[in-house]
């Protein structure tokens, strides 16, 4: 038996000297949602009908993939379904044709999915393939939910050769886009490298048009490589978290002066410079001197920054940690600790650091020390709900020299915030979990649960 996604997902059969035969069904809440079979000689290798899962499958993204396998290989036609969740049927989306040689090479006509195909993000690649290698036109469609239409919202060509070679205009969208995160990329491609002019587009929700937010040049030379004056947005970038970096590229790499800007959902129209710092001069994409940085998850509710010195592209000295409740505020310190000042990026002495879930109704904060880079004895950690309220302890421990943690621990949830004030408290020995530990609900102030650990 073997088990996914917070035990939902079971995968239920037999193996034979760690290779699985015979029949295996995938079981989702107890129920089957698909399986297939192994050959019986114990190689591992599917045969025959398949139903399989995406690798996400979950309550927000429910994808199947049914059709055949021939020695190990996939073969004819296989079809792409989803469902919003377990009360809804099952509906075809998507699928096409693999080779009936048993190669495993998709052919043909197929529409193909995103990886996280769920609702708020459905998109769908539309196109022709030969010999495994995409060709021709490609098409990219999207909806928001199933009950709306699909819309072209991007696409371009492929060459005709069959190596699979981005040529021509394209319109091209982010990884992660979905409603309220609605990011596409526009230029040119040749021999499938970005050449030229490139925009970055973005719109608030389905019903607003596209409007370009930023964009620069790559090399004419065909290498891909940045050069000039960009505007880029964040990994995170999303309605909640409009964050936009603007500098020069030379030979792909970030050189001089580079601000970070920031614009409120409820005004687009007003940008303000929230930080940025220089890179060296010499093309090695190096930061160097004073910088203001972003918190990775910055957005409306969790606005924290990040003051200090890189040398060589390494943090040194003091480093502060600011924040505020809301764009209309000032910034004032919460945190922060020193790095070594040999340039090796340890964090050392004492650090007040923010829970990853550090929000404004989720002030939480880690009070403790640092011994080249490793925590070590006390570290307390303190909550408080709003501005108007104290911090309290609500937790911590003991870390030993070598940064294990030790003796009775009060640590929290790994959701914890507002709505689920929940902590564990128990011993750890050599840093693993020993014995009965017990999970409370601060806020109701009662037990919820027990767990039995074995050392």
């Amino acid at each position: 038996m073997n088990q996914q996604n917070d035990q939902m997902v079971l995968y239920v059969g037999e193996s034979k000297n760690s290779k699985k035969v015979g029949k295996w069904d995938i079981m989702y809440k107890e129920k089957l949602i698909g399986g297939g079979s192994y050959d019986e000689e114990g190689n591992g290798i599917k045969i025959g009908r398949w139903i399989e899962i995406n690798g996400g499958f979950n309550q927000g993204s429910q994808v199947t993939f049914s059709g055949d396998y021939k020695n190990g290989n996939k073969v004819g036609r296989w079809d792409i379904l989803f469902r919003r969740d377990e009360d809804c049927p099952f509906t075809q989306i998507g699928g096409g044709q693999y080779d009936e040689e048993g190669q495993g090479l998709k052919i043909g006509d197929w529409i193909e999915i995103n990886e996280l195909f769920m609702d708020g993000s459905q998109v769908t690649f539309n196109g022709q393939y030969k010999n495994g290698k995409r060709l021709g036109r490609w098409d990219i469609l999207f909806r928001s939910f199933e009950h709306n239409p699909f819309i072209q919202i991007g696409g371009g060509q492929y060459e005709e050769e069959g190596l699979g070679l981005k040529i021509g205009n394209w319109i091209e969208i982010s990884d992660r886009f979905m409603d309220g995160q609605q990011v596409a990329f526009n230029g040119e491609y040749k021999f499938g490298q970005k050449v030229g002019i490139w925009k970055i587009l973005y719109r608030s929700s389905d019903d607003n048009p596209f409007s370009q937010i930023g964009g620069g040049q790559y090399d004419e030379e065909g290498n891909g490589m940045k050069i000039g004056s960009w505007i880029e947005i964040s990994d995170e970038f999303r309605n909640q978290s409009q964050v936009i970096n603007k500098g020069d590229y030379q030979n792909g790499k970030k050189v001089g002066r580079w601000d970070i800007w920031y614009r409120n959902n409820d005004d687009e129209l007003v940008s303000e410079k929230i930080g940025g710092g220089s890179y060296d001069e010499f093309g090695a994409g190096m930061k160097i001197g004073k910088w203001i940085e972003l918190d990775n998850q910055f957005y409306e509710d969790k606005q924290v920054t990040f003051i200090g010195e890189y040398k060589n592209d390494k943090k040194i000295g003091r480093w502060d940690i600011l924040w505020r409740y809301q764009s209309s505020d000032p910034f004032s310190q919460i945190g922060g600790g020193s790095y070594d000042d040999r340039g090796d990026g340890m964090k050392i002495g004492r650090w007040i650091e923010l829970y990853d879930g550090f929000k404004w109704n989720t002030q939480v904060i880690w009070d403790g020390e640092y011994k080249y880079e490793k925590k070590v004895g006390r570290w307390d950690i303190q909550y408080k709900r709003n501005k108007y309220t104290p911090y309290q302890q609500i937790g911590g421990g003991q870390y030993d020299e070598d940064g294990q943690k030790i003796g009775q621990w009060v640590e929290l949830y790994d959701l914890f915030d507002d709505d689920w004030q929940y902590t564990f408290c128990g011993e750890y020995k050599n840093g693993k979990k020993k014995g009965i530990w017990v999970e409370l609900d601060i806020r109701k102030n009662e037990k919820r649960s027990e767990i039995i650990y074995d050392y």
